[in-house]
């Protein structure tokens, strides 16, 4: 969903209780700014989900710079889920490896 419906939603439930989880993967693939929907959902956010397909983070068609910037941007401090793929079968290796990507684009 984007930004907009997230918040037509949330602004219809009326709690502070209820936010959105945002997927930045599957919302890259459906055309939608994902930077400019993390921006619009600042304070609304419950979680945000990384996936980028069957590629490593940083590698596919999710432009991460642009998305971590605008994380850091309205000062994110929730959870982000890593859902990614397995490129090279070696799963312990593959997860670090998305890991670490995500900590250093985050600037952690």
């Amino acid at each position: 969903m984007s930004a907009k419906q997230y918040l037509e939603i949330l602004d219809k439930i009326g709690s502070d209780a209820v936010g959105a989880y945002y997927d930045i993967g599957n919302s890259t693939n459906k055309g939608l700014d994902v930077p400019a929907d993390i921006r619009a959902l600042k304070g609304r956010l419950s979680m945000i989900h990384f996936k980028d397909g069957s590629s490593f983070l940083g590698e596919g068609k999710v432009k991460m710079e642009p998305v971590c910037e605008a994380i850091k941007a309205i000062d994110y401090k929730g959870w982000i889920v890593l859902e990614t793929s397995c490129p090279t079968k070696d799963t312990v290796a593959d997860c670090k490896r998305n890991a670490d990507y995500s900590r250093k684009v985050l600037g952690l």
